[in-house]
C-alpha cells in the first residue's frame, strides 16, 4: 500500500517569513504558488535520506495523491515547521473559489506584526473584513491571534516551566543541605584552622581551600547527577508525548554538560561561601585551650542550620503538595467514562489519492467496499467509518446550525450555534459501543435514503431542545435562511469524548457518509472478539486488495489511543512524584544529620542528665521535640508557599482544585510523619548515651 506522510500546504513566502533557507536548493517562487502550475516540493533532509539515500534530492520526483512533484529544496530536520511535517508544497489558493456553507475548513496564517501594530488592532481589522464578506457561514466568525510560541506549545510551556521550577526547588534543597553539612564539617575543623592560623597561614588561603573543596564537591555531585540523568532520560523519554517535544530529539549534549558544570560551580561558591567564612573565623585562644573538644557549634551556627532545614522542609512540602495534586488529577482522568467501549477496538485511517478518487461518488464506493470487506474478516463483529477518528490528530468538522422554530439569530449568538459535525457509517455507533438514548441510528442499506437524516448527541440535544423529545425535530447548517437543506433528527446518542478525557464534550451531529460532498480521508473502527492488534495485518491485506494506492496509517487499538491522550498528565504525575521523593530524601538526610550532630555535641549534657536519673523516654522526647519543632515550622511555611504557588497549576489539574484543603492536609500529615521517623534515629541514639564514659571524657 502507499505510504502516508505529513504534507504542509504553504504560500511561497512561508519559509522566507520564518527565516528558513534550504541547505540544498531554493524556496518556492511566486509563480509556483498559483493554481495550475507544475508541482514542486521542498522536503526535510531526513525524508531525502530515507527516499534517495546519500544522493541529492534536488530534481528528484515524488508522487503525492497521484500528482507528480519535482523536489526543489531540502531543509534541516531541526527547522521543520510545523513539527512533524516532512514535505511542503505550494498552497496555490484560487481567489475564485467560494465556500457554499456547511463545515468550515480553517487556514492558519502566520505573520509578523509591523512596528507599532498591536495584535488587538489587527484582530479587529480582520474581523471587520470577515463581517463584510456577506456569506452566511461567516456569521459570528472570530479571528484569534496568538504568538507563534503560544500556539506551538499550548500547555506544554506551562508544564515545562513548572517542572523546571520543581527541579530548581530540589537544587535549592540539596544546596541548603550541603551548606548545613559544610557548616558542621567546618565546626569540626576549628582546631585545625586555629593551628594553621597560629602557624601563619593567611585567612584568604584558608577560605580558598574551603571554597575549592566546596566546588569540587559540587562538581562531583554534578557528574553523579549526569549519570542518573542519562538513566532517567532513557526511562522517561518513552513517556514524553511528541507534542511536548515539538519534533526535537532529546539527549545529553555539550550545552547540557556546560550548563551543569556552571550550575555546580556557582552553587559551590554560593553555598560554600558562608561555611568557608565561618570556619576561617576562629578564636585562637579558645580553640587551642579546648583542644580536641573544639568542635562546638555556636548558637548562631545552630540557628542558621535550623533555618536551612526549615527552608528545605518548606520547599519539599511544596513539591509534595504539587505531586499529590498531579497524582489525584491523573487518577481522576483514568476513571473518566469516555462514553464508548474502548476495549477490543481496532482503529486506523485511510487516505485516498485524489487522482484515483476525484469525486464523492468514487470515494463513497471505495468506503462501501472497504466497510464490507472489513466486516467479513474473521474475528470482526462490527465495522464502522467516521470522518475523524476520536483521539487522533484529525479534528471534527465545525459548523453553525439553526433549529427549526427558533427565533432568528445573528453574529452575537454564533458561539451558541457553533457545533461539531461528523460523517459516519451505519454501524459506527455499534462498533464504538455508543449507547442510543432516543430514537434510532442509521439503518444499514438505507443510508442513501437517509441522506437528510441526522443523529445528535446529548450535548446538542440539551443546548437546543432542553428536556423535550427531539426525534423528528429539524435543523440545518448555517442561518435559518441559508440554502442548506433541513435535516431531520432521527436519534440521540450518548455523549462521547473525542479529543481528551478531561475536555468537555462538544455538541455534535452525525450524518451518513454518503451525504458528504468530499471525504478524501476517513477513520475506521473495528469491533473485534480477539486482541485488536492481532487483526492489523489481515485488515491491511484486505484493504491492499481493494486498492494498493489507498494509504492506511495510524493503526492502533482504541485503548492505546486513550493511553496516549493521557501521556502529558502521566508524565507530569511521574515527574513531580520523582522530584518530590528526591526532595523528601534530601530533607530527611539533612534533618537526620542535624539532629545527629546536635546529639554528638550534647553528649556530655545527655550523660549528666542520665546520671542524675533522667529516663530514656524523657531524653527521646527531648530530641524528638527539637526535630519536630523544625518539621512543624517547615510544614507550616511549606503549606503557605503551596497556597501561594497553586495559581501556577491552573489549567493543568482535572477534578481537583489547586488549593485543595484535603491534599494540603494529607501532605502535611505525611511530611510530619516521615520527619518524625527521621528524628527517631538520633533520639534513640541519645537514650543510649553512657554517662560514665561521658564523665571520663570530660
Amino acid at each position: 500500500m502507499a505510504d502516508r506522510v505529513a504534507v504542509g500546504l504553504v504560500t511561497h513566502e512561508f519559509f522566507d517569513l520564518l527565516g528558513v533557507h534550504p541547505n540544498q536548493g531554493r524556496n518556492f517562487s511566486a509563480t509556483e504558488d498559483r493554481p495550475g502550475t507544475q508541482g514542486v516540493a521542498i522536503v526535510t533532509e531526513a525524508f531525502s535520506r530515507e527516499r534517495f539515500g546519500s544522493d541529492s534530492a534536488l530534481s528528484r520526483r515524488i508522487e503525492l495523491d497521484g500528482k507528480i512533484y519535482n523536489v526543489i529544496g531540502a531543509i534541516p530536520d531541526a527547522l521543520a515547521f510545523p513539527p512533524g511535517i516532512r514535505i511542503w508544497v505550494p498552497l496555490a489558493l484560487n481567489p475564485a473559489d467560494r465556500m457554499q456553507g456547511g463545515p468550515v475548513q480553517l487556514i492558519r496564517v502566520i505573520g509578523r506584526l509591523g512596528r507599532g501594530t498591536t495584535s488587538e488592532a489587527l484582530s479587529a481589522s480582520l474581523e471587520a473584513i470577515s463581517g463584510r464578506s456577506g456569506q452566511s457561514w461567516t456569521a459570528g466568525s472570530r479571528v484569534v491571534i496568538l504568538p507563534l510560541r503560544a500556539w506551538l506549545t499550548g500547555k506544554t510551556q506551562q508544564v515545562w516551566f513548572i517542572l523546571l521550577g520543581a527541579v530548581g526547588a530540589v537544587l535549592l534543597i540539596a544546596c541548603a543541605n550541603v551548606a548545613g553539612l559544610l557548616m558542621a564539617r567546618g565546626a569540626g575543623r576549628r582546631q585545625e584552622m586555629a593551628i594553621r592560623l597560629a602557624l601563619g597561614a593567611p585567612v584568604v588561603r584558608l577560605r580558598q581551600q574551603l571554597l575549592t573543596e566546596s566546588v569540587i564537591l559540587g562538581l562531583l555531585g554534578s557528574i553523579t547527577g549526569l549519570v542518573f540523568a542519562a538513566i532517567l532520560l532513557h526511562a522517561l523519554l518513552p513517556l514524553i508525548p511528541d507534542s511536548m517535544l515539538a519534533g526535537r530529539a532529546v539527549h545529553l549534549d555539550g550545552p547540557v554538560f556546560v550548563f551543569t558544570a556552571l550550575v555546580a560551580f556557582a552553587t559551590g561558591l554560593l553555598f560554600g561561601g558562608i561555611p568557608a567564612r565561618d570556619s576561617s573565623r576562629v578564636d585562637l585562644s579558645d580553640s587551642l585551650k579546648q583542644g580536641g573538644h573544639a568542635t562546638m557549634l555556636t548558637e548562631r551556627s545552630v540557628r542558621m542550620r535550623s533555618g536551612l532545614v526549615i527552608a528545605e522542609i518548606a520547599l519539599s512540602m511544596t513539591l509534595v503538595v504539587t505531586a499529590c495534586l498531579m497524582a489525584r488529577s491523573f487518577f481522576a482522568i483514568t476513571v473518566v467514562d469516555p462514553g464508548f467501549r474502548p476495549d477490543h477496538l481496532l482503529t486506523f485511517s485511510v487516505n485516498l489519492p485524489s487522482a484515483s478518487y476525484p469525486d464523492a461518488d468514487r470515494q463513497r464506493q471505495f468506503y462501501g467496499r472497504a466497510i464490507e470487506a472489513a466486516a467479513t474478516l474473521p474475528g470482526i463483529q462490527f465495522a464502522g467509518l467516521v470522518s475523524a477518528l476520536p483521539f487522533s490528530a484529525t479534528g471534527a468538522g465545525r459548523a453553525l446550525v439553526s433549529v427549526e422554530g427558533e427565533p432568528p439569530w445573528g453574529a452575537p449568538d454564533a458561539e451558541r450555534h457553533r457545533v461539531e459535525s461528523l460523517y459516519v457509517s451505519a454501524d459506527y455507533f455499534r462498533a464504538m459501543g455508543i449507547t442510543l438514548i432516543d430514537g434510532s441510528t442509521f439503518a444499514p442499506g438505507e443510508m442513501t435514503q437517509q441522506a437528510q437524516a441526522v443523529v445528535i448527541n446529548e450535548s446538542l440535544a440539551r443546548r437546543f431542545f432542553g428536556r423535550t423529545s427531539v426525534v423528528s425535530s429539524r435543523l440545518k447548517t448555517g442561518l435559518a435562511d441559508s440554502p442548506a437543506p433541513w435535516l431531520t433528527v432521527i436519534g440521540v446518542v450518548r455523549d462521547s469524548k473525542r479529543t481528551a478525557l478531561d475536555d468537555d464534550v462538544a455538541p455534535t451531529f452525525f450524518r451518513p457518509y454518503q451525504a458528504s460532498t468530499t471525504l478524501r480521508s476517513a477513520g475506521f473502527v473495528l469491533r473485534s472478539v480477539t486482541a485488536p492488534e492481532s487483526l492489523s495485518g489481515a485488515v491491511r491485506r484486505a484493504f491492499a486488495a481493494l486498492d494498493r494506492e489507498a494509504a492506511m496509517s495510524d493503526s492502533q487499538s482504541m485503548e492505546r489511543r486513550l493511553s496516549g491522550s493521557m501521556a502529558s498528565q502521566r508524565l507530569r504525575s511521574i515527574a513531580s512524584a520523582l522530584l518530590a521523593l528526591l526532595s523528601v530524601a534530601i530533607v530527611l538526610a539533612g534533618l537526620y544529620g542535624l539532629l545527629s550532630y546536635i546529639v554528638s555535641q550534647r553528649t556530655i549534657e545527655l550523660g549528666l542528665r542520665i546520671a542524675l536519673g533522667a529516663q530514656p523516654a524523657i531524653i527521646f522526647a527531648m530530641i524528638l521535640r527539637q526535630g519536630l519543632t523544625l518539621a512543624l515550622a517547615g510544614t507550616i511555611v511549606g503549606a503557605a508557599l503551596s497556597m501561594a504557588t497553586s495559581r501556577f497549576l491552573g489549567g493543568l489539574l482535572f477534578s481537583v482544585a489547586a488549593a485543595d484543603p484535603l491534599t494540603l492536609f494529607v501532605a502535611a500529615i505525611g511530611m510530619l510523619t516521615i520527619t518524625a521517623a527521621a528524628c527517631a534515629g538520633p533520639a534513640t541514639r541519645a537514650t543510649r548515651t553512657d554517662p560514665m564514659r561521658c564523665l571520663r571524657r570530660e
